[in-house]
């Protein structure tokens, strides 16, 4: 009995340390996938700095040109004034302003109908431009689909009298 004890305790030694390497070899592996996945996302950390570096470059160079060209628009600010004085000549008592309210106000020039339930108008004031004495660019949307007009307008007797020169839908 003593050689079955002790080939069972020889056997049980053998299991022991076959499981012990096994799983010494499935942590060398963790560890070297672990390495590998390190040095996966330390170059993926790399790249993502390079683009970030480069976006920021980017940005830095946008917003640059944008302030170039806000010098560049600060000579076109005087034809307000000079609209102005052209409908003053005309008759025109109030602002530039009152000509974008008026044009608000006159839905029905817009040549298209609303879709899916919304209303055509000349909803911003931003994106309304007077151009001159005689014409305005004018931006028109119901929430789903939008465009642009040019129109022309006249002032008789105190009232701005609107007439469409084109249109176009997105």
């Amino acid at each position: 009995m003593k050689n079955k004890e002790r080939i069972l305790w020889v056997v049980a030694l053998f299991v022991v340390l076959l499981a012990f390497y096994f799983k010494t070899n499935e942590y060398k592996n963790l560890l070297t996938g672990s390495g590998q996945e390190k040095t996966m996302l330390h170059n993926e950390n790399k790249r993502l700095e390079q683009i970030y570096y480069e976006n920021k470059a980017a940005i830095e160079a946008l917003e640059k040109e944008v302030e170039n060209l806000k010098e560049e628009l600060e000579p076109y600010k005087g034809f307000d004034e000079t609209i102005l004085i052209s409908l003053k000549e005309k008759g025109f008592t109030g602002e530039l302003k009152d000509i974008v309210l008026d044009l608000q106000s006159h839905r029905e020039l817009i040549p298209y109908e609303g879709s899916l339930g919304g209303t055509m108008g000349f909803y911003s004031d931003e994106h309304i431009h007077v151009l001159s004495d005689k014409w305005v660019f004018a931006y028109f949307e119901d929430g789903h689909s939008f465009g642009f007009m040019l129109l022309e307008y006249d002032i008789k007797d105190g009232e701005i009298i609107w007439k469409v020169i084109d249109s176009y839908l997105f």
